[in-house]
């Protein structure tokens, strides 16, 4: 009985059997479909290619705020040198024209890292002008580009130069003898008129005679 009203149901209402079949299929097509497949439906809708490019377009790279930083600093040192040296030209006074070389040698060593150049421009200062005031720190700064270019003899020359420019008991004497010979340099020699004023005093205390008259006086 319930076999005969099953067949019956189902050739009454064949059609809802044939609905859900479809519906079936098409759920499996939905759920089994290449993504490619999705993504090409999915262009043909209003404003979805516009989505599709931004997801698939490449990345660009931030810009390297860095070397635009560095590329900056670099131009603003070599226009600064350029000015220097046009100043140069005009031939100023002696002070003014090693601080303008020494300014030269010192963008080419703070900002530009060349330090073969700054090297070369601050021997200028000293040979050109060894008695400006600055010759303390540039000899400072001729010896760094030496240890920069890893040139041992060079800076060795440069501290004994520097050790003869200055007296013994100065405090720039005592820094290149230090960096030279790694230890602080000995009490300096007394100089002749030194030594000679000492020996006189020694004698006139010794002398019987000046004893003598130094006790009349103070009597």
């Amino acid at each position: 009985m319930s076999s005969d009203f099953a067949k019956q149901t189902l050739v009454k209402n064949w059609y809802l059997f044939i609905v859900l079949i479809a519906f079936v299929f098409a759920a499996l097509y939905q759920f089994l479909a290449p993504r490619e497949a999705v993504e090409t439906d999915a262009a043909q809708m209003p404003g979805s290619e516009m989505a599709r490019v931004q997801r698939t377009a490449p990345t660009v790279a931030p810009r390297d705020l860095v070397a635009d930083e560095r590329a900056k600093l670099r131009e603003e040192a070599l226009t600064k040198i350029r000015e220097n040296e046009a100043a140069l030209a005009e031939h100023p006074e002696p002070e003014r024209a090693a601080a303008l070389a020494a300014g030269i040698g010192n963008m080419y060593f703070q900002r530009l890292q060349d330090y073969s150049a700054a090297a070369s421009h601050y021997e200028r200062v000293l040979s050109d002008y060894p008695e400006a005031p600055l010759k303390y720190q540039t000899f400072v700064q001729l010896v760094q580009c030496y240890e920069h270019l890893n040139d041992p003899d060079k800076r060795r020359d440069t501290l004994r130069r520097m050790m003869e420019a200055f007296p013994e008991d100065s405090q720039q004497y005592t820094y290149a003898y230090l960096e030279l010979y790694g230890q602080m340099p000995a009490a300096p020699k007394p100089t002749d008129t030194a030594v000679e004023t000492a020996e006189s005093a020694e004698q006139e205390a010794s002398d019987p005679s000046t004893v003598v008259a130094q006790a009349s006086v103070a009597q």
